[in-house]
This record gives C-alpha cells, sequence and structure tokens, in this order.
C-alpha cells in the first residue's frame, strides 16, 4: 500500500481546520472529544496516518528521557 502524500497534506489542512474551529459540541463535556471526532469525519485519510508521525515521535521522545535518566 503507497502513501498518497498529495492527498495526506491536502487532508491535513482540512483536519486542522476543524480542530481550530469545531461546530459546537452535542453535549456538555464533549468538546474535545468532538474536535476529534469531527476532524477525523472531516478528513479520514490523514487521521488514519497520524500514527505515522506520532509513533516514531514518541519513540524519539522515548530514547531521549531514557538518555536524560540514565546520566
Amino acid at each position: 500500500m503507497a502513501l498518497n502524500a498529495g492527498k495526506v497534506w491536502r487532508e491535513a489542512s482540512v483536519y486542522y481546520r476543524v480542530w481550530f474551529n469545531p461546530p459546537a459540541a452535542s453535549h456538555k463535556g464533549g468538546e474535545w472529544t468532538n474536535r476529534y471526532v469531527e476532524a477525523m469525519r472531516a478528513s479520514p485519510y490523514f487521521g488514519g496516518h497520524i500514527d505515522q508521525v506520532v509513533h516514531p515521535l514518541c519513540l524519539i521522545l522515548l530514547i531521549i528521557e531514557v538518555i536524560r535518566w540514565t546520566r
């Protein structure tokens, strides 16, 4: 399966546009959940590829923290 970088880039802009300007939450306390759900609905392709950025970033941060703790 190939990564369509152009589509990821286009959908990333849609994702962040919806994330920073979400529709009103349907229930009290649902603002953050609503942001995520509505952004994923607007750009499911990008949402499915977020892990390609987040997982390596978490691994790098973990390595940095382990190095800091062992000094």
